[in-house]
């Protein structure tokens, strides 16, 4: 007959089955909150980074476009000032204009106090003569003088030395030589006493600059002539490329209509032109006066960062600046130190992982071990273990207390039948004085003859003999018909059946259990009675 099944032991896991070992546990949580920290810290340094270079990458470009500006202003602001005290002066009459020495050796004496201006000069609108003093690349103040109707127009100069002396000074100057007949005098007229800018046009001295020009009108309301400031636009591009061969970028300073003041560049001949076009094609007019605009164009697969901004001047020229380099010149070096950052901090992660690894193992062994000792005794199966390492306290006293409770079991097992302390384990009761009314079947067996067959053993041939039958029988008896072992009386044995596991069937079970082990005994015996 087949035994009944059984009911899962004290031992036995009861759950979802979705439990984790500690071991587990404690890695996910300390593997968890590693990877979440240095997430954090990551995504944080990274945001804080980008911000970082992004500004830094500003002020890279801001300050040479700040300091561009100031050199510009100052230009502009030296003409401007010096124009309006040379209208003032001849207004008033403190400098007759038609005295043209005196003239010439004021406009002299202002240049040289005006180091950034190439040429000053007087041009008289009844005649067309022209007075002017300009600074060649030697920085000598050169005296120009040229009249429409002498010597066919063509200037007359002269070298003014530190201490007063005019020395001549030659040089190839085209003749017919008339001021009244320039787009700036033109200009100068009709802006009515208000200073005009130029866009940069080509001097005799085969160098490109700009001009201020200011008309001058007498108290008859009669228009005297015209008087200029100048610089060579050249002096722009020096400054520019002081400034920006530092490094590898391009600074531009454009007129109105696009014309160039200056240019300074490192990135060489190609590649600068190449640039230029592509700042061309931006369009200028969107820019606020003095709002910078930062933007990016690309070029053969490089990115160039590009700054523009705007600059209006009541005296009405306008001009814009251009910064231009690229990307990964600049922050090539910063993506570099992010990305080794990222590669160190992933080896750090990996390495702590290790670790937490290492420590929950360690921690978990001894766990494991104490949990599998209870789940064996929940069985009451006390097998022998090697001692646990104790580093850490609150693990030692566990398993001080484990071993205790493992001996109380023991010591308890020996009077109280194992079926019982089972079923009050699984049951999770406490053994309390007292009893139940139920109907028992009772098994009860013996050896026969056994003094008779002990007799001729030798007393550890009975000791073997008589332990590999009681546990056979207790193998039939309790294992595979649920019986319940009460105790062993030498070859004899007192069972039950339906205590203290409930067992509908449980004569049907005793008797069952009685044929198993006559066939037992039998099978032993080799087949005799």
């Amino acid at each position: 007959m087949k035994p009944p099944a059984t009911e899962p032991t004290s031992g036995a896991r009861r759950g979802s089955g979705r439990e984790l070992a500690f071991r587990e546990a404690l890695q996910i949580f300390v593997l968890g909150s590693l990877i979440v920290t240095v997430l954090t810290i990551g995504v944080v340094a990274f945001e804080y980074s980008t911000r970082s270079m992004e500004d830094l990458k500003r002020r890279h470009y801001t300050l040479p476009i700040n300091a561009t500006d100031r050199e510009v202003q100052r230009l502009v602001e030296r003409a401007d000032e010096t124009l309006r005290e040379l209208q003032t002066v001849a207004r008033r009459g403190v400098v007759d204009v038609r005295d043209r020495e005196k003239l010439v050796e004021m406009l002299a004496e202002r240049l040289r106090a005006q180091p950034h201006l190439s040429w000053l000069s007087f041009s008289e609108d009844a005649t067309g003569h022209f007075v002017g003093a300009w600074r060649n690349e030697a920085n000598e103040v050169i005296l120009n003088e040229s009249d429409p109707s002498e010597n066919e127009g063509r200037p007359r100069e002269r070298k003014l030395a530190i201490d007063g002396r005019r020395e001549p000074f030659v040089r190839d100057v085209p003749a017919g030589y008339d001021p009244r007949t320039r787009d700036w005098y033109r200009l100068a007229v009709e802006a009515g006493g208000n200073l005009h800018w130029t866009e940069p046009y080509l001097f005799n001295e085969r160098r490109l600059g700009v001009t201020a020009c200011a008309g001058v009108w007498g108290a008859d309301g009669k228009l005297l002539g015209v008087f200029t400031a100048d610089f060579f636009i050249d002096a722009i591009s020096s400054f520019l490329d002081t400034i920006g061969t530092a490094q590898r970028r391009l600074i531009v300073v454009r007129s109105e209509t696009g014309k160039i003041l200056g240019l300074g560049s490192s990135l060489g001949e190609d590649l600068t032109t190449a640039v230029q076009s592509k700042l061309r094609e931006l369009d200028v007019q969107r820019l606020a006066p003095g709002e910078p605009l930062f933007t990016a164009v690309p070029f053969e697969g490089r990115m160039f960062d590009v700054v523009l901004t705007e600059r209006r001047f009541d005296s009405g020229i306008h001009y814009s600046i251009a910064v231009a380099g690229p990307e990964d010149e600049f922050l090539g070096i910063a993506r570099t130190n992010l990305w080794w950052t990222s590669i160190v901090g992933l080896g750090a992660l990996v390495c702590v992982g290790g670790i937490a690894v290492l420590l929950s193992g360690r921690l978990a062994r001894p766990l494991t071990a104490i949990s599998e000792d209870l789940e064996a005794a929940g069985n009451l199966e006390f097998a022998e273990r090697e001692p646990l390492p104790r580093h850490i306290r609150e693990i030692a006293v566990v398993a001080d207390a484990v071993d205790r409770m493992k001996a109380g079991l023991r010591s308890f097992a020996r009077y109280v039948p194992t079926a019982v302390v089972r079923e009050l384990l699984s049951r999770k009761e406490a053994a309390t004085l007292g009893g139940q009314e139920r109907r028992l079947t009772i098994f009860f067996s013996d050896v026969s003859d056994f003094t008779r067959i002990s007799e001729p053993l030798a007393p550890a041939e009975v000791v073997r003999e008589l332990s590999a039958y009681l546990e056979m029988m207790f193998g039939i008896i309790e294992r595979e018909f649920s019986g319940t072992v009460d105790k062993f009386t030498g070859d004899g044995i007192l069972a039950w059946y339906n205590a203290p596991k409930e067992l509908p069937d449980h004569a049907t079970q005793a008797c069952a259990a009685a044929l198993r082990v006559q066939a037992a005994i039998a099978a032993s015996r080799g087949g005799g009675g």
